[in-house]
C-alpha cells in the first residue's frame, strides 16, 4: 500500500527509512544535485530564488514532472524561466533566471535523482 501511495505523492518516511541529510548538494557554481523529495518552496528559499511559482506540486520531483508534460526519462532537460523581484528603499530590480532541471535517474516513472543548473539571464531596474 505504501508503495502505491509513494507513486502518487513521493517518498513517505517512516521509522524504517533512512532520512537523507542533504537535499541540495553543490556540484559546482550554480550547479546542484537536488532531492526530488524536497519541498519546492524550500528549494527556492535555500537557493535565494524568491517565491516559487504558484499552483505547483509540493515536492520537487512532482514539480519537474508537471513541467516536463511527459513521462520522465534519464537525461531529459526541463527548463523554467523564473523572475525574482527585489525591492530596496530607492530602487527595485528584477532578475531573470533560467532554471534547467536534468533528470538523472528514473525508477518506475518516478524521478529519483535530479540536477539543477541556474543561469542568471539579466537584471533590470523596475
Amino acid at each position: 500500500m505504501e508503495d502505491v501511495l509513494e507513486e502518487l505523492v513521493g517518498e513517505i518516511y517512516d521509522e524504517y527509512d533512512e532520512i537523507e541529510e542533504d537535499d541540495i548538494i553543490e556540484l559546482s557554481e550554480n550547479h546542484y544535485q537536488v532531492s526530488p523529495d524536497m519541498e519546492v518552496d524550500e528549494l527556492f528559499d535555500e537557493l535565494h530564488l524568491g517565491e516559487a511559482p504558484a499552483n505547483h506540486s509540493p515536492l520537487v520531483g512532482g514539480f519537474v514532472y508537471e513541467l516536463a508534460s511527459s513521462l520522465p526519462e534519464v537525461d531529459m532537460e526541463v527548463t523554467l524561466n523564473h523572475r525574482v523581484e527585489t525591492h530596496e528603499v530607492e530602487k527595485s530590480f528584477a532578475t531573470n533566471y533560467l532554471l534547467t532541471f536534468i533528470i538523472k535517474e528514473v525508477e518506475n516513472r518516478r524521478i529519483v535523482k535530479l540536477e539543477l543548473i541556474i543561469e542568471k539571464l539579466n537584471e533590470e531596474e523596475i
